[in-house]
């Protein structure tokens, strides 16, 4: 079982990631927003970190400013980057930071598989 922060500003969202991951055998803890997660990661552990692409600066771009928070403070730990669509130069630059990026909308099966991928270092 692994220890996962989901960073979401949806809680249905949140709440449903955590469900899949529940019933594939993993623990999961919700954070609302990039400065809590970052704080809540000072203080605990995690195995994974799945997030939600905060700090649009346009449409299908990310804001590396807010991101690069909580990558720097999760620096052991890999982070999973879930968006609906990014450009493909931010799809690019994502690629080279984050240990996967998972399509929205998301399949249950395949979330479940590409966390137990990316704790394996696959």
């Amino acid at each position: 079982m692994a220890k996962i922060l989901v960073v979401s500003a949806d809680r249905i969202a949140a709440d449903a990631v955590t469900d899949i991951l529940a019933e594939g055998g993993h623990s999961a803890t919700v954070m609302s927003g990039i400065e809590s997660a970052v704080e809540h990661l000072r203080g605990h552990s995690f195995d994974v970190v799945i997030t939600d692409a905060f700090g649009r600066a346009a449409p299908g771009e990310l804001d590396w400013k807010a991101m690069r928070a909580l990558l720097d403070v999760a620096e052991d730990v890999p982070v999973v980057l879930c968006s609906e669509w990014l450009t493909e130069a931010a799809t690019a630059e994502a690629e080279d930071r984050f240990a996967d990026i998972i399509w929205k909308p998301l399949d249950p099966d395949d979330l479940v598989e590409r966390v137990n991928a990316t704790m394996a270092g696959d």
